[in-house]
């Protein structure tokens, strides 16, 4: 039993925020250490816009892979992936972790990553400093925290869930839709790249980190209509950032 404690806090101790706020020093220190390569942040946002364009000119059926879609129309589909891929240089995919007791983990499906690439994007509630975060981290491994003190949850069920679905729905904006909810249904993603909170980061020596994580915001003039494509919303309402 005690074995079987120890596991499971040993995993989950990394997600739990009074644990995260206690070990933020050493933290900053170890990324330090790795010498992590920044990334501009402009250059991340680019990124990000040409992806979610070309997610808009996908016909919606085609682009959440709608069980009830003709034969043409999943030829159409697997044209927009390679299309995709062209784009981004790689496509992912979900499925069981080679890491123990790591659940899913994601995995390239196609293509090449580049070094210092965007791979993915961390999905969920966004946090700031001081808002009430606790209660969600119970049991919770996708809470992540942010170098300025954000927390990000991207937990996909549950009390997480309930609340980032208020959240999107509260900031409906004159017939835009602020953020993509897609996500939480991993079968059926307006974003396919939504899936950060399922990359297994810091895993045992035979299974060395080969992502880091990078900071950026959603500049204000993003383009309204492309917000829908954005997996994330914030607990407070929205204000210019």
């Amino acid at each position: 039993m005690w074995r079987n404690l120890l596991e499971w806090w040993s995993s989950y101790r990394h997600r739990f925020v009074p644990w995260i706020v206690l070990r933020m020093r050493a933290r900053k220190s170890l990324l330090k250490a790795e010498k992590i390569p920044n990334v501009p942040a402009a250059e991340l946002q680019a990124t990000v816009g040409e992806l979610v364009k070309y997610l808009d000119s996908i016909p919606v059926g085609v682009r959440r892979g709608d069980p009830f879609a003709s034969s043409a129309q999943r030829l159409k589909d697997l044209e927009n992936t390679h299309n995709l891929t062209e784009i981004m240089g790689f496509s992912l995919e979900l499925r069981k972790s080679r890491i123990p007791k790591s659940g899913r983990g994601v995995f390239v499906a196609s293509g090449v990553v580049q070094p210092d690439t965007l791979v993915a994007l961390y999905p969920g509630t966004v946090y700031d400093a001081g808002e009430p975060v606790l209660l969600q981290s119970f049991g919770n491994p996708y809470i992540i925290q942010c170098g300025d003190g954000c927390y990000i949850d991207g937990k996909p069920t549950g009390i997480s869930r309930l609340i980032y679905k208020s959240c999107a729905n509260r900031d409906f904006f004159h017939g835009f839709t602020w953020c993509d909810t897609s996500w939480l249904n991993t079968k059926r993603m307006a974003n396919p790249y939504a899936v950060g909170q399922y990359v297994n980061n810091a895993g045992p020596p035979e299974f060395p980190a080969n992502v880091s994580y990078h900071e950026f915001e959603i500049p204000p003039d993003f383009d309204l209509k492309y917000r829908k494509y954005i997996p994330n919303v914030h607990f407070a309402p929205e204000k210019d950032r």
